[in-house]
């Protein structure tokens, strides 16, 4: 596999943006899969790829090799939902409307998603959304709801690494159960170490660690999560996937 200049990648999108998303006329070439992976609150610098020698990134820095390395790339917003919105829908803040962590944008407006789904694409989501307020529990229908409303026909929302401690979701669910018997669940101890560095933000540096095992946390829940739904996948429809991994937010 050979690595997508700039400019071809560019030409392909631009084609993509005006025939790519209509309906696809019968006895066409096979629809690709896509794979979208998203990191949270990542500076690009504290990567291998892209020339840190401290950072050991070997995963991302493989598929940087047979991807396109984007290296002159800005987010249109500091903050995390406005950024969001903007790349579901393409559009900056002072037009899709939502400015801060506080503010929504129109989940009936603009969205890629939709038109990919329109288009004849299965499409999903695995992972941290935060395009919407989540009531309740992440997996209640009001909120799978407003999911399906930006295109997504399945989807399985996790929240940030301090929301998902206010809220229940599969997660926390998930911790609870593996907790061994007679033991302080996971989820609480998780919690407790949260709230307990809540007023610095973040944990300094010489913090203990959270108690966790390296397979119970929340980058791997979502990661295998993702991987048994790719796996799993049977139907022949194509299929576009976000996979939207929570880290390395705050507070790590």
């Amino acid at each position: 596999m050979h690595p997508l200049s700039r400019r071809t990648l560019l030409r392909s999108a631009a084609a993509t943006a005006t025939v790519g998303c209509s309906p696809r006329p019968l006895g066409s070439a096979p629809a690709p899969n896509i794979v979208y992976i998203y990191s949270d609150q990542h500076r690009a610098p504290l990567l291998g790829c892209y020339g840190d020698p401290d950072a050991i990134t070997p995963h991302l820095d493989a598929l940087a090799t047979e991807a396109v390395l984007f290296e002159r790339c800005f987010t249109n917003a500091p903050l995390c939902r406005p950024a969001r919105a903007t790349m579901m829908t393409g559009q900056l803040p002072h037009v899709h409307g939502c400015w801060n962590n506080e503010q929504i944008a129109d989940r009936r407006g603009e969205s890629h998603v939709r038109r990919i789904r329109d288009a004849g694409w299965h499409t999903a989501m695995i992972g941290k959304a935060h395009l919407d307020i989540v009531e309740g529990h992440a997996d209640d229908p009001v909120n799978v709801s407003r999911l399906e409303d930006w295109g997504f026909r399945s989807s399985l929302e996790l929240l940030s690494q301090v929301t998902t401690v206010e809220k229940p979701n599969r997660y926390t669910d998930w911790l609870a159960e593996i907790t061994p018997q007679g033991q302080l669940s996971k989820a609480s101890r998780y919690r407790d170490y949260v709230v307990a560095w809540e007023y610095l933000d973040s944990p300094p540096p010489d913090a203990l660690p959270t108690g966790l095992g390296t397979d119970d946390h929340l980058d791997v829940f979502c990661g295998r999560a993702a991987a048994q739904w790719l796996l799993s996948r049977a139907d022949p429809q194509p299929f576009y996937l976000q996979i939207n991994l929570p880290g390395p937010h705050t507070p790590f």
